[in-house]
């Protein structure tokens, strides 16, 4: 399944190693300011938010537009992005080539597919992100344009085991992340992602709550492992009477005393901030020689070299927001908030 919405829709194309990653565009309205130099600058702020723990790979990722964009304003027709690949290295992975890397998509790939297409991890590759990141733009910038108030902020809370409160607590935890990877391994962390300006009453019930669309979009994102909405695993520690959200007055607005439940009940948003919390596990690319699988069922030692993340928790925060914009515009566009077809 490389497609992904219901009415503003995406697909994603392209592997690591390619000659260039891509995606299609199918729901954007008509009227959207647009050009691929703003898109482009975008992506290159984004790409690697902490670039000491990044992997060295620096790609330009200069945007072109192939569709769906006319004297700078979109036309309501499927928008075509090409991001072209051009700092890779394919003798990085010359000695790894038969071998099923622990960690990695490798081996279920093959089992699905019976083909061991390891260079760069393909489709598995972290860089396929970068198509999900120019739709995530162009997502939140709809949203934007209908709700003022409306932003997703994503904070680092935990990197190498390290809980960051401060500017200190942070570079402590990049310094042992920078030793950790001096020994050839690598480092997990988690992200603390806030969605403020939404409305109440967005999302499907039953099974297509709001939540459990986000929760599987950041489950979509390679590495990450849990997401947690409100006070997750937490809860099962608190009474009923403790959790709840009580209802308020305020300049008679409807208000919440709490937000134990993340902005959502019902799979529906309650007009509070969505908070969500997602953890993010260690780079499986590392140099500690570990054990691999051979296709006949032989075990190998193999050290994986290459350039790869330190610690890859920063870059999943802007594609953790994309994902979110693109639920969200989804949801927005179901209900009739925004209008699918032109900018109101």
């Amino acid at each position: 399944m490389n497609s992904f919405g219901n009415i503003f829709k995406i697909l994603t194309w392209g592997e690591s190693h390619g000659p260039a990653m891509g995606v299609v565009i199918d729901g954007c309205p008509s009227g959207l300011p647009l050009n691929q130099y703003e898109l482009t600058n975008y992506l290159k702020e984004n790409d690697r938010p902490i670039v000491e723990i990044a992997t060295e790979r620096s790609e330009p990722n200069e945007v072109e537009l192939l569709s769906g964009i006319n004297e700078g304003r979109t036309l309501g027709t499927p928008i075509s992005i090409v991001i072209k690949n051009i700092d890779f290295i394919k003798k990085d992975y010359s000695n790894i080539a038969t071998v099923f890397r622990p960690g990695h998509g490798d081996y279920t790939y093959y089992k699905k597919y019976n083909i061991n297409n390891i260079t760069g991890g393909g489709r598995a590759s972290g860089r396929e992100c970068i198509s999900r990141l120019a739709a995530g733009y162009i997502a939140e910038k709809i949203i934007k344009s209908h709700f003022n108030n409306f932003s997703i902020n994503t904070e680092i809370i935990e990197l190498a085991g390290i809980e960051i409160k401060d500017e200190w607590s942070k570079k402590r935890a990049i310094n042992k992340v920078l030793e950790i990877s001096k020994r050839k391994d690598s480092t997990g962390g988690a992200l603390k992602i806030s969605i403020t300006g939404l409305p109440p009453g967005i999302g499907e019930p039953v099974f297509e709550g709001i939540d459990s669309r986000i929760a599987g979009a950041l489950m979509s994102i390679g590495s990450v492992k849990s997401v947690e909405i409100g006070r997750g695993r937490d809860c099962a520690k608190y009474l009923g009477s403790d959790f709840n959200d009580d209802f308020d007055i305020e300049n008679d607005e409807i208000k919440f005393k709490t937000n134990n439940n993340g902005g959502i009940l019902a799979g529906i948003s309650t007009g509070c901030n969505l908070e969500i919390t997602i953890t993010v596990k260690p780079t499986p690319s590392i140099g500690k020689v570990k054990t691999g699988l051979m296709p006949d069922k032989n075990l190998t030692k193999i050290s994986v070299g290459g350039r790869h993340d330190k610690n890859i928790t920063p870059r999943i925060a802007p594609i953790a927001r994309a994902m979110i914009s693109l639920v969200i515009i989804d949801n927005l566009m179901l209900c009739g908030k925004i209008n699918k077809d032109k900018l109101q």
